[in-house]
């Protein structure tokens, strides 16, 4: 269980690493924005008042020479260029700020969900070895009915699912199990509600099955090497 606490500690740090960088860069762009926001009021303000200059002086525009009334022409088509511009920047910056929001919530929901993922798998896990180890033990687990009710069925839906699995494991990998086989028998036996008898008797079988096979890979071992040196 100790990997997965890790896992966990990891992704958790992952997040707020995450979570810190994204922040940055929000908090940059809304300092950004504001600037441009700033600017963009100053030359808007800049074009009001060049844009009421002719109206004020109309009473002496004949003082102003042809070289003036360009330049302030000049002016304000500048202005009216970076006008446009900085509303460009603006919403390019707004776009961005959306993006690394939505960026932002997805990285949590992700989170969530992995953090949900990993308790529960961690959790089945740790049920399953608790179940398992009342089983090995001929108990059920606390809850399911007495081992010696005679009005049990064969197994609960939970419990068919564990003897299943335990079946599967017990008749693929039997003669490479060693000890646990009887483990995995006396497990069996417990799920499907055999009677204390037929238990002890399953159990004794399989320890005298697993014995028997012990023993003649030890008396090969011992011939194939006795084998090999005589030549």
């Amino acid at each position: 269980l100790w990997f997965k606490i890790l896992f966990i500690d990891k992704v958790e740090l992952d997040r707020q690493r995450l979570l810190r960088d994204l922040q940055r860069e929000i908090n940059q762009l809304y300092r950004d924005l504001n600037e441009r926001t700033r600017q963009l009021d100053e030359a808007q303000s800049k074009l009001q008042e060049l844009s009421a200059t002719p109206d004020e002086n109309n009473g002496s525009a004949c003082k102003n020479t042809d070289q003036e009334t360009n330049e302030q022409w000049r002016d304000l088509r500048v202005d009216f260029e970076l006008d446009e511009q900085k509303d460009y920047e603006l919403c390019a910056l707004r776009s961005q700020i959306a993006e690394y929001q939505k960026k932002l919530r997805d990285a949590e929901e992700a989170h969530k969900q992995e953090l949900k993922s990993v308790c529960e798998k961690a959790s089945a896990t740790a049920q399953y070895n608790v179940n398992l180890d009342y089983l090995a033990n001929g108990f059920l687990p606390k809850g399911k009915q007495d081992l010696n009710d005679s009005n049990s069925s064969l197994a609960e839906p939970t419990e068919a699912e564990y003897l299943r699995n335990v079946l599967y494991r017990y008749m693929h990998e039997r003669e490479t199990l060693g000890r646990e086989s009887v483990t995995l028998a006396r497990v069996i036996g417990t799920v499907a509600r055999f009677t204390r008898e037929q238990l002890n008797a399953v159990v004794a079988k399989e320890e005298q099955r697993n014995h028997g096979w012990v023993e003649g890979t030890v008396q090969g071992l011992i011939s194939t090497a006795a084998s090999l040196t005589s030549r």
